[in-house]
């Protein structure tokens, strides 16, 4: 499966990473810091014609062999499948979804426009529901190392999460207006 690693141009650790990696299959882009919105933006508009999609934060343990072809398969062309991350356990929230293909397509967007960088996988989550087309896989654990759940120190990254949460709250709201409008 193809792997594609977004760096920022302006990461003060850049030169420390191994860009040439052993495996053809990753590939790296390094382009502007533009939130994680922006990257999704960038993913499909560079790719448009993926058969599937997927995000894993650079904060995610896969701890199940064969996670990743397992999370392909049960998203299928059409669906939201998603992997118990051990912060919502019960599968409450689509977080760190592969989406089918074709379901991205039909929507038009990898990430609903404007948002920055949170609310992304709850609005995946709404579109999954509507189509009944979620697929929670709790037994494909990639466990999400959180500060909230005591699993990580603060740091910056997730500091600048919460300046941007109350923006991608409202234009969540306005998604979910439109879409069940």
């Amino acid at each position: 499966m193809p792997i594609l690693i977004y760096l920022d141009e302006d990461d003060p650790r850049l030169k420390e990473y191994d860009q040439n990696p052993p495996n053809p299959a990753i590939s790296f882009y390094i382009g502007k810091a533009v939130g994680l919105g922006g990257v999704y933006h960038w993913v499909y508009e560079n790719f448009p014609q993926e058969k599937y999609y997927g995000f894993l934060g650079d904060d995610l343990i896969p701890q199940t062999d064969g996670w990743d072809e397992k999370l392909v398969e049960a998203a299928g062309d059409w669906n939201v499948a998603y992997p118990n991350d051990k912060f919502w356990e019960h599968g409450e929230l689509a977080t760190h979804p592969t989406l089918g293909g074709e379901l991205v397509r039909h929507m038009g967007w990898l990430c609903y426009p404007a948002l920055d960088r949170t609310y992304i996988d709850t609005v995946w989550h709404a579109v999954g529901t509507h189509r009944s087309a979620l697929k929670w896989l709790p037994d494909v654990i990639l466990e999400h190392m959180h500060p909230l759940k005591g699993k990580a120190p603060m740091d910056d990254t997730y500091a600048k999460i919460a300046l941007h949460t109350a923006h991608d709250a409202s234009l969540y709201q306005q998604f979910m207006r439109e879409f069940q409008g």
